[in-house]
């Protein structure tokens, strides 16, 4: 389904089941709302792609719920809605979303049984939860506006790295944090913020763990 003008949403059902659909591109610039259940269960589908980069994207509930083929899901703009079960059991290479600025409009079950081999993206969110159980991210990044970490990484065994671009290290709850992790688990911070990092509060107690970002190898991804 690739979208030739001007597309602001697809709506409600849209293309709920559709086995037959293997990409969703939108060429343009409008495409910010996702409706309920507009691409559940749409096993073959693979990529979805939009290029609208303002900051009300609204992904409603089940909007890509039981995608079990996607490969890529890249959202350029900030979302400020997700519904319940949004992008519940997927199991995508890669997700790109520009940000998450509020939890005030985000489902604590947006994510459940979440499956994303790569990595998973999230340029301009300040505050970070909700990612508790998504399963087996194995990389995640947050950009440089992320002010909270919170109850965000508990219960993700399979994460092997997070990448955090914010210059001040952002207020981190440590017991939800570490909860579970990976053995492994590296941090990689902004390298001029790496002492910082490492002395503030809570972080401290994973300074082993934190590594500048120039050590970042990318061929992890």
């Amino acid at each position: 389904a690739i979208f030739p003008k001007p597309t602001p949403a697809v709506g409600t059902n849209a293309f709920l089941n559709d086995i037959s659909l293997k990409n969703c591109a939108s060429k343009m610039t409008a495409l910010k709302t996702f409706g309920s259940s507009c691409f559940s269960g749409c096993s073959s589908l693979v990529e979805v792609e939009t290029l609208y980069s303002g900051t009300d994207i609204i992904l409603n509930g089940s909007c890509f719920n039981l995608c079990s083929s996607l490969k890529r899901l890249i959202i350029t703009g900030v979302v400020s809605t997700i519904g319940s079960n949004a992008l519940a059991s997927i199991y995508a290479d890669e997700i790109v979303i520009g940000g998450l600025p509020s939890a005030t409009a985000i489902s604590t079950s947006y994510i459940t049984g979440c499956r994303t081999n790569s990595k998973f993206t999230l340029s301009g969110t300040t505050s970070a939860t909700g990612f508790s159980s998504c399963i087996s991210p194995r990389i995640i990044e947050f950009g440089s506006s992320l002010t909270t970490l919170s109850d965000a990484l508990a219960n993700t065994p399979q994460t092997t790295a997070m990448i955090v671009r914010a210059t001040t290290p952002p207020t981190l709850n440590t017991a939800s944090f570490i909860n579970n992790m990976n053995a492994s688990f590296k941090i990689y911070v902004p390298d001029a913020s790496l002492s910082a990092y490492q002395a503030a509060t809570n972080w401290a107690t994973v300074s082993t763990q934190i590594y500048a970002v120039s050590t970042y190898d990318e061929s992890e991804d």
